[in-house]
């Protein structure tokens, strides 16, 4: 399997940061009572943070605005996602009324909207894709 630093590079507008050492991710998996999936670590591991394909992922980097961590529990405080799954986490918000994509622990990403969320795809790069 390519590794999803070379899935993402296929993408000419990919920007990313630096990786993150295991311990990191473990503690933000900690912090959120949740496990990563297998390619969102990697990804954590190898980038840290990433924009590419029109997307901003939330990620451990410099900006508060994006940290899995910080982002997650601020999206699950909000009314609206009070029925999202303890085990998702947020991937991105798409800023565009009140929609949100999460990942859990199989991979799998779903959106929301208004409390609802539904399957869109089986992966992260699924859905870097989209």
């Amino acid at each position: 399997m390519n590794s999803i630093y070379s899935q993402m590079s296929r993408f000419e507008d990919l920007l990313c940061g630096k990786g993150v050492d295991n311990s990191r991710v473990k503690q933000a998996e900690q912090s959120l009572s949740l496990s990563f999936a297998d390619d969102y670590k990697e990804y954590l591991e190898s980038m840290g943070t990433v924009a590419v394909n029109g997307h901003e992922l939330t990620g451990l980097g410099e900006s508060e605005e994006v940290n899995v961590v910080s982002a997650t529990l601020r999206e699950k405080s909000e009314d609206d996602n009070s029925r999202i799954p303890k085990n998702f986490y947020l991937i991105e918000n798409l800023y565009i009324d009140g929609v949100c994509a999460w990942q859990n622990e199989k991979g799998e990403v779903f959106l929301s909207q208004g409390g609802k969320y539904h399957k869109i795809c089986n992966s992260l790069i699924d859905y870097i894709g989209t």
